[in-house]
């Protein structure tokens, strides 16, 4: 018979104490772990979403931002989203660790968003109208605007408008934020339990047939 038609039960079986098919007990592990295994692959689906969002979501940042704190908090971000991708690895090769790193970094996302919008509310708060600032940086369109009739009585309401707007833009994201990263952290440290206990009752051939992909 040649390698290409052996038996894959027999395969299987390599790490077991038996060197031939396995018996219906042994199928029935390898079914159940498969089925945990699932839920897991859930986790890194979910990382593998939150890779993808912190990626734009540092490009958005960095493209958007004026002052050094955006600049900062774009790296941040950007760097969370390398870190998701290890910890997204990790968990897919079954390791408890895995998960720990999701969860940390969800933590960390939030720590960078929490921060970033802190500052730019106190800013908003308590800095220059923002129109004024913005007619400061283009001393061109603030020229051009100069000559247009009524633009000087419509600077007050447009700058109070922009802080308006950016008050509540910056207050949404920090609560969205505190929402999905808060339960994301819960959902992988829970999954970094679940990965555990796995291992805990699961034999150590079987973890090895999973990660072969058999």
């Amino acid at each position: 018979m040649s390698p290409n038609n052996a038996n894959p039960s027999a395969d299987l079986a390599v790490g077991t104490k038996n060197s031939g098919p396995l018996d219906e007990q042994q199928l029935q592990l390898i079914e159940r772990a498969r089925m945990e295994q699932r839920g897991f692959r859930r986790a890194t689906g979910l990382a593998q979403f939150n890779v993808w969002m912190l990626v734009v979501g540092a490009f958005l940042i960095l493209i958007s931002s004026l002052n050094l704190s955006g600049a900062v908090a774009a790296f941040a971000v950007a760097g969370a989203a390398w870190n998701e991708e290890r910890g997204r690895l990790a968990l897919a090769r079954l390791e408890v660790r895995g998960a720990r790193i999701l969860c940390q970094n969800q933590l960390i996302v939030l720590g960078a968003v929490v921060l970033y919008c802190l500052v730019s509310l106190v800013s908003l708060a308590t800095g220059p109208d923002p129109y004024q600032e913005l007619m400061a940086k283009a001393p061109a369109l603030a020229f051009e605007l100069e000559q247009s009739p009524g633009a000087t009585a419509m600077a007050s309401p447009i700058g109070e408008l922009a802080r308006t707007l950016g008050i509540v833009m910056y207050g949404s994201v920090l609560v969205v934020s505190v929402l999905v990263q808060g339960l994301s952290a819960r959902y992988y440290r829970d999954t970094a339990r679940r990965v555990k206990r796995f291992h805990e009752t699961t034999p150590v051939w079987v973890v090895e047939v999973l990660l072969r992909g058999a």
